[in-house]
């Protein structure tokens, strides 16, 4: 009877790391959900329709659901960079990119 106990919180606890290994994604998935964001903000700013992205600044974690990274981007010969905030809700990231200088 004991042996049975102890099996199932071990199983539990087991299947709790898998859930949130699958609800926080890691930095990777956030710089992509980031990028995808400056590319429609560089989109309207600088009125490019195929913007050159780059990274400025390492994902900075905010807490396990967000983080905030700079990424720069250029049209031609315009450029502007920005600051990139995301936040993961079950899995689902959501990014705003606010323009932090713009050079045209």
């Amino acid at each position: 009877m004991n042996h049975r106990l102890l099996s199932v919180p071990v199983f539990f606890v087991a299947s709790s790391v898998g859930a949130c290994a699958h609800t926080f994604p890691g930095d990777s998935e956030h710089l992509t959900a980031a990028t995808r964001s400056v590319e429609e903000r560089t989109k309207f700013d600088l009125g490019c329709d195929d913007p050159s992205i780059a990274k400025l600044g390492d994902v900075t974690r905010l807490g396990q659901q967000a983080t905030r990274t700079n990424l720069g981007a250029t049209c031609g010969e315009m450029r502007a960079t920005y600051v990139v905030t995301c936040i993961s809700n079950w899995g689902k990231i959501t990014c705003s990119a606010e323009a932090n200088t713009k050079d045209t």
